[in-house]
């Protein structure tokens, strides 16, 4: 926490979740879910036990006073690309996601991590995601990795036994909604979020559909 706010200086606690996650793609912090719990627990432990963060009440905005990224040696950060995990370096049966469903499918929600966090840090609540289906996502995010830059992150995993229609539904809501995203060399991409499709999912899948 303390390294992201020495880099991008205050943010929301929501905004920390948000960057947190995208760095969480081992679940080296615990499941994403636990996330906004837990960043809560630790940021009350910075204020009030250690007084290295300071709460700005009317914007809801966590920071770090200057002496004390000099004291805790992160004054230089600024400048830097601070990564807590190096993504090129995990491997697909390392990433950890968010699964809801059952079934013998998947359909799929990926995104660039950069993407979102500049996202993010506008203040913006929807970024480009790839929404697709498979029956072996290790499988299908090696041949993504392969044929780019390694840096694409599984928000989503939905479990299901008919794929081809729940991919479907989802890709026709979001492009009658707009936000359908044209990109050369690239199919299935939208502007959306991770709750917005997982709210479509199970709005489709509470009517029986599939």
């Amino acid at each position: 926490m303390l390294k992201l706010l020495a880099k991008y200086g205050s943010l929301t606690h929501k905004q920390l979740v948000h960057l947190i996650e995208c760095e969480n793609t081992t679940f080296r912090f615990g499941p994403n879910s636990q996330l906004p719990y837990q960043l809560q627990i630790e940021a009350n432990k910075l204020i009030s036990n250690l007084g290295y963060l300071k709460y700005e009440p009317l914007t809801g905005r966590l920071s770090v006073e200057e002496d004390t990224l000099q004291f805790l040696g992160l004054s230089n950060q600024k400048a830097q690309i601070i990564s807590i995990e190096n993504i090129s370096n995990v491997t697909p049966r390392e990433i950890k996601y968010t699964k809801i469903g059952c079934g013998s499918e998947i359909v799929y929600v990926i995104y660039s991590t950069a993407m979102r966090i500049e996202a993010v840090l506008r203040n913006r609540d929807v970024w480009p995601l790839k929404v697709g289906k498979t029956n072996n996502l290790e499988r299908r995010l090696k041949q993504l990795s392969e044929s780019g830059p390694n840096s694409l992150c599984v928000g989503l995993a939905i479990y299901t036994d008919n794929s081809y229609n729940l991919e479907q539904h989802i890709h026709q809501v979001l492009t009658e909604r707009g936000q359908f995203l044209r990109i050369t060399g690239r199919k299935e991409w939208f502007r959306s979020n991770l709750n917005e499709i997982k709210a479509i999912s199970n709005k489709y899948k509470s009517k029986g559909l599939i």
